[in-house]
């Protein structure tokens, strides 16, 4: 059984970078220092304004902004101006199931940096040219995985592990980093606008928006369920009280102490089922 992650992009670009991936450009090579981190309380139209700051941007930062990704130091390329991390990724779940990696470009002889986003079957076509283009050089991709769990976070982390050692063996190599396939793949030479977002991008945005709208909907659901479990338990509790008391004023009497037992046994079944159907 083959792997739905490895199914092929669609292509839909016009800029000279691969098809399956959208990119965005950056003024200049600072890292964000403050991230926002949206508050689940805060009302939804102010939530939904915080997020549509984002859009500005080609994805969200589902990783820290970062040199050096998940452990691992990106390698500085032979001409000391070009490093390229992998520092984020993003499961999508439009048509096909699959995950796009985030990738930062800073070039730092021109001052620039952008984002590119590729998934995994960009980077096996990638290879089979650099294989085909230099074939004494030894390139190595993470392997496919035909069984388990494609998308679970220690199986992606150890992917993007081995797509940063591939990168950096690539830019870190003068002969591959000059080839016309790596300048394509990672817009080297034709640096990505603000303008040149896709379609997809956008998409990405739309179903977070949509995912945070609803995520919150439930929340507001399962606050409301959880008040009426809480006034529900409050009501038994005062009618336990009420019962309690009334049994312990009656039981002095000789001849309703039997019945008394006998009814307070009951009753503690009573209150026992609530107590479990209230929890269930």
């Amino acid at each position: 059984m083959i792997s739905s992650e490895e199914t092929p992009a669609p292509s839909a670009q016009t800029s000279r970078c691969p098809p399956p991936s959208n990119c965005s450009s950056d003024e200049g090579l600072h890292t964000p220092t403050k991230t926002t981190e949206l508050n689940i309380e805060d009302a939804e139209g102010s939530l939904l304004q915080n997020f549509s700051r984002l859009k500005r941007c080609a994805s969200t930062p589902l990783l820290p902004y970062t040199s050096t990704p998940l452990g691992f130091r990106p390698v500085v390329t032979t001409d000391n101006s070009v490093q390229i991390p992998i520092v984020g990724y993003e499961v999508m779940e439009e048509r096909a199931r699959f995950t796009v990696y985030k990738i930062r470009i800073e070039n730092k002889a021109m001052g620039e940096a952008w984002y590119i986003f590729r998934r995994y079957t960009d980077f096996i076509r990638l290879h089979s040219k650099l294989k085909c283009e230099f074939p004494k050089k030894v390139l190595t991709l993470p392997r496919k995985r035909w069984f388990g769990n494609n998308f679970s976070q220690s199986f992606i982390e150890e992917r993007i592990h081995g797509l940063q050692k591939f990168i950096d063996t690539v830019t870190s190599d003068k002969d591959l980093l000059g080839s016309r396939n790596i300048r394509d793949f990672f817009c080297l030479d034709e640096p990505p606008t603000f303008s040149e977002i896709g379609e997809e991008s956008r998409a990405i945005f739309e179903a977070l928006e949509e995912t945070i709208y609803q995520l919150k909907r439930q929340l507001r659901l399962r606050e409301a369920e959880i008040m009426n479990m809480r006034m529900a338990v409050t009501g038994a509790q005062e009618k336990a009280v009420t019962i309690s008391q009334t049994l312990k004023e009656v039981a002095c009497c000789d001849r309703c102490k039997d019945k008394v037992h006998g009814v307070s046994e009951d009753l503690q079944r009573v209150l026992c089922l609530q107590f479990s159907n209230l929890c269930s």
